[in-house]
């Protein structure tokens, strides 16, 4: 079976010769004996437009292959022609191609700022504008090469590729040339600045507002294309503010474009827990007293406090550990007894029955 004749389920091996009574098997599936595998190679400006006209180059491959009318399979035949075995496969004519290399740009004219490539392997010269030469095969995919140029002057031109090797259908442009009007770019700058902001959950500030590096954004003004896409700013370690502890110790630096590179990150703090002195009836005797903070944890505070000491009164427990920073905890006191109180009694001579002065007065405890 050949381009040609591709064959159909059931149908003649030669259409055209009634007396051919053999036949393709009805399960045989047609095959594309026929490919067509193209190069575009495109020019633009920065600004998206095409700058010149494209170039085409493409090549066409035919298949061949003998084909077992029996089992319907592809096969290998001996010198003689009868079927040497099962594991034939299609012959493509030519069996590779090379599309040529273009030629240079004028340097005098053009500056080429980038290009992209979609199922190609070429090497772009981006100093003179050469596409390389690229082989292919039938089974190669269709290949896309697109050059944005940069106009030095009005004109941009350059000669076709040479191309020995090209078929009578490969087609190439023979000159470009374009106007356009060009005025230097100068680069365009874009500075951002991440604020910090540490506030109480009321929205207070609990200390000045301060601001972490600075990113910087460059967009090239001949290219019109960014030195990066993004950036990212610094962590931030939380500080340690006294009476407040923070939900974490670093908040992450926030990510940026150049379309927005400026961000704030807002620290909230909460009030420490207090302890609270109360009686046996849980009634609070006096003011709580705020848990001292970890000054090593802007997250924590001290894992051991000291309860307060509060005159007349003895604390139940002399320390405790607090289980949430935030919460209160209650401390039971117990009142210390009072002293009796002293009595003056009036005592004479004969009731003491000892040596003293009468109406002395002394304390009826002694």
């Amino acid at each position: 079976m050949t381009a040609d004749n591709p064959g159909e389920p059931g149908g003649s091996i030669e259409p055209d010769n009634p007396d051919n009574l053999f036949r393709y098997p009805n399960l045989y599936e047609p095959q594309e004996l026929s490919k067509t595998v193209s190069r575009d190679i495109f020019y633009i400006g920065t600004d998206g437009k095409e700058l010149a006209h494209s170039i085409h180059q493409e090549v066409h491959f035919k298949g061949a292959a003998n084909l077992d009318l029996v089992t319907g399979n592809f096969v290998n035949l001996a010198e003689d022609g009868t079927v040497k075995d099962q594991d034939g496969a299609i012959t493509w004519t030519p069996e590779q191609f090379e599309f040529a290399a273009t030629e240079p740009l004028n340097g005098e004219d053009f500056e080429v700022v980038g290009y992209g490539k979609k199922g190609s392997e070429a090497n772009v010269d981006i100093t003179n504008g050469v596409v390389s030469s690229e082989v292919v095969t039938a089974n190669s995919a269709n290949k896309t090469i697109t050059l944005t140029l940069k106009s030095k002057s009005n004109i941009i031109s350059f000669a076709s590729a040479s191309d020995e090797k090209k078929q009578d259908d490969q087609s190439i442009e023979k000159e470009i040339s374009v106007n356009q009007e060009t005025e230097p770019v100068e680069d365009t700058v874009v500075t951002g600045h991440q604020t910090v902001h540490y506030v109480s959950e009321n929205g207070t500030d609990l200390q000045p507002v301060t601001a972490t590096h600075e990113v910087t954004f460059v967009k090239n003004g001949s290219s019109d294309k960014w030195d990066k896409k993004e950036d990212r700013y610094d962590d931030i370690v939380a500080p340690v503010i006294n009476g407040y502890v923070v939900k974490t110790k670093v908040a992450v630096g926030k990510q940026v474009t150049p379309e927005d590179p400026d961000q704030d990150i807002v620290l909230t703090y909460y009030p420490v827990g207090k302890i609270i002195p109360v009686d046996a009836e849980g009634k609070a005797i006096a003011k709580g007293v705020q848990y001292q903070n970890d000054e090593k944890d802007p997250t924590k505070v001290l894992a051991s406090q000291k309860a307060p000491g509060i005159v007349g009164w003895n604390p139940n427990q002399y320390s405790i550990m607090p289980l949430e920073a935030t919460k209160d905890t209650k401390i039971t006191y117990t009142k210390v007894p009072n002293k009796p109180e002293t009595d003056d009694i009036d005592i004479s001579l004969d009731d003491l029955k000892m040596v003293g002065l009468a109406g002395l007065k002394i304390n009826k405890n002694n």
